[in-house]
């Protein structure tokens, strides 16, 4: 095993001799048995260990094992706690995926701060054919049939991504080296544990080699994804320097579905709308196709992509004069073919809310937050906490779960109050900005003649 872990690494050119590692090192059997193996090639390595304080007592187990075995074996160690659940809950996402964000997004403080070649990561040739199953299972391209590569693009390694499972216990038992369990890692609720501990052998009645046929699989459509991307580098590099696809191409290809699926799904394009395009090839000049962030609009020889965001209103922040008891603004159209809109203020005291209609294009704000007021666009990625949920979501995923169609979207504004959004312009309200009994005095907002 550390022959061909060192071969694989040689042969990809990281050299223990002058590329120096940070180790993701939970205390489970991969992750402890990828630092010995890394130690016995002679990396000079820094190993980081996370406590998401998700298993109780197995968290403060797991880190106590690592500073041992860091300390045993002279390894340099940095450890971290995270609150796990309130991250996730402030940017609405899975457990799961909270922890992961969290975790590389510290290694790669890490890995800069100490000025480190990658960050190697436990992943073995077991969780490869998982992953490979569960891309499967979910309806996937070619990328997830090949899974996960040696090397990541953001300085992820994988030094065991051919290593199996059963060859990490062997070496570690060999070693005489204990390691921790995670008991969750029975669970069989979580997708991959079903898979692991269900499918897979369920697969090896039918195969016993199972794990090595896919493998084989996974070899092979890694070599036909290399010769795909050497062929098609040309088309991606015109693509991504000058936004244009030649129609003349697509319409020569065996494949136009697949041949445009290589080149715009990197951009948000759904199977679905490309194969739309592909469909109206020959259609004429003018018609638009979108994606969360993008679209394609069809010229006579050229298929053209640009940002939504280059094509919106350059739409500058406008503060609002909350200082006199009401008034109003224009926001002029400019180059938005969905009209214009008004949005007026006035003040009112809290005794008067209750004959006051809230509706979808009425806001309500403390006249005590109402200094720094402003209406403007919203950059793509950016968050608001809508009332009534729990945690952030960004605008976009809004505006689509709205059904807002895309060609509107990129102008649409919010009201902010400073950086924060306060108001999704005739859509949501945040609940950072809830009137409260001891709200004396309160700014309603509301949003007139819209003619989306």
């Amino acid at each position: 095993m550390i022959s061909s872990v060192k071969n694989l690494l040689l042969s990809n050119g990281i050299d223990p001799s002058c590329d120096r590692l940070l180790v993701g090192l939970s205390g489970g059997a991969d992750s402890i048995a990828l630092a010995l193996l890394l130690k016995e090639l002679g990396f000079d390595m820094v190993a980081a260990h996370c406590n998401f304080h998700l298993r109780g007592e197995e968290s403060v187990r797991d880190e106590c094992f690592v500073r041992n075995f860091c300390q045993r074996y002279k390894i340099a160690l940095e450890c971290i706690s995270f609150d796990t659940y309130e991250y996730a809950e402030m940017h609405a996402l899975s457990i799961e995926m909270a922890a992961r964000d969290l975790r590389y997004t510290w290694f790669e403080q890490l890995r800069t701060s100490h000025r480190l070649s990658y960050i190697a990561v436990a992943h073995h040739l077991d969780d490869n054919v998982e992953t490979v199953l569960l891309n499967l299972i979910r309806g996937t391209g070619l990328n997830g049939l090949c899974a996960m590569p040696l090397v990541r693009e953001n300085f992820v390694l994988r030094p065991l991504i051919n290593v199996t499972k059963q060859q990490i216990l062997d070496y570690l038992k060999l070693k005489g080296q204990s390691f921790c369990t995670d008991s969750t890692n029975v669970d069989t609720q979580f997708k991959r544990n079903k898979v692991r501990h269900e499918l897979i052998p369920l697969l090896k009645e039918f195969n016993p080699s199972v794990i090595d046929g896919i493998s084989r699989m996974i070899e092979n459509l890694q070599g036909i994804r290399l010769l795909l991307d050497t062929y098609l580098m040309p088309d991606k590099k015109r693509l991504e320097e000058k936004g244009v696809i030649d129609i003349r191409a697509v319409k020569s290809c065996m494949a136009p579905v697949s041949y445009l699926f290589e080149l715009l799904n990197p951009y948000g394009f759904s199977r679905e709308v490309i194969e739309e395009i592909a469909r109206d090839i020959d259609g004429q000049s003018g018609a638009v196709y979108y994606s969360s962030e993008y679209q394609v609009v069809r010229g006579s020889s050229e298929l053209r992509l640009s940002d939504l965001s280059s094509e919106s209103d350059s739409f500058e922040p406008m503060k609002l004069d909350i200082s006199s008891e009401r008034g109003g603004m224009n926001i002029p159209c400019g180059s938005n073919p969905f009209g214009a809109n008004r949005l007026s203020w006035k003040v009112i005291d809290r005794s008067d809310m209750a004959s006051l209609k809230v509706a979808q294009d009425t806001f309500l704000l403390p006249l005590s937050q109402a200094e720094n007021v402003y209406v403007r666009s919203f950059d793509l990625g950016e968050r608001m906490k809508p009332f009534g949920l729990k945690g952030s979501k960004k605008i976009s995923q809004i505006l689509k779960d709205r059904k807002v169609p895309l060609e509107q979207r990129p102008y649409r504004l919010v009201l902010s109050v400073d950086d924060t959004i306060a108001w999704l312009l005739g859509e949501v309200t945040s609940d950072k900005f809830m009137v409260k009994e001891q709200d004396k005095e309160i700014v309603v907002f509301t949003l007139e003649s819209i003619s989306f």
